[in-house]
């Protein structure tokens, strides 16, 4: 099999709370309430007996229930190649931008263990529009450090980065209809304003924009 570039990605689906009789574990809860920042694959440990029932209790009274699931799947560019989910953890939302870059570089050093010999290395992480991952990727399409490369086109900012055999990698790619979703909402609705740097923007600004660049 011919090696191809690799790209990460995450959604999320539903809250549930279950019991793996396996491991006589908790499944569903993401961290403590006291201060709570989620916690990836948080198992807890049930037990026999009035103790166990007692674990239940507690854990359901201390704990946060992840109230969405958050899903890495693998995503070779290749047309023969399958999507493949490789962890699944529940998740309260609650984190930070420098959580979510710990998380991608432990991905990538679990990726460039097993995987990267027979798949390919991983170019970058999309996302669906997350203000914490888009953040990130900022981030990094504005470093200086490394080679870097960028567009030969005026105004273009954004730089990337090349290895030293020539390959490309920390791409970011965000959902482009659902950041677009995100940007018509808030014009269909006084409730919700669009904020543009410091100003507000709304239905006829972007239809300026639209007939500037569509002339």
């Amino acid at each position: 099999m011919n090696k191809t570039a690799t790209e990460i990605w995450r959604d999320q689906v539903e809250r549930l709370i279950k019991w793996e009789p396996r491991r006589d574990t908790l499944i569903g809860f993401c961290g403590s309430k006291d201060g709570h920042t989620c916690q990836l694959g948080l198992e807890l440990t049930v037990g026999s007996g009035e103790e166990g029932y007692s674990h239940i209790v507690d854990n359901f009274g201390t704990n946060v229930i992840g109230s969405y699931a958050r899903v890495v799947i693998v995503n070779p560019l290749h047309e023969k190649l399958p999507r493949l989910i490789i962890f699944a953890s529940v998740t309260y939302n609650s984190f930070v931008a420098s959580w979510v870059r710990e998380h991608w570089r432990s991905l990538k050093r679990e990726w460039n263990e097993h995987c990267r010999t027979l798949v390919g290395r991983v170019i970058g992480h999309s996302s669906n529009g997350d203000s914490r991952r888009r953040k990130l990727m900022l981030g990094d399409y504005g470093s200086m450090s490394g080679v870097r490369w960028k567009l030969d086109w005026d105004g273009w900012i954004f730089l990337g980065a090349v290895s030293g055999t020539g390959n490309v990698y920390d791409l970011g790619d965000q959902d482009l209809p659902h950041n677009g979703k995100k940007l018509v909402n808030p014009l269909d609705r006084n409730t919700h304003p669009l904020i543009l740097g410091d100003h507000h923007a709304c239905l006829e600004h972007v239809q300026g924009v639209l007939q500037v660049v569509f002339s």
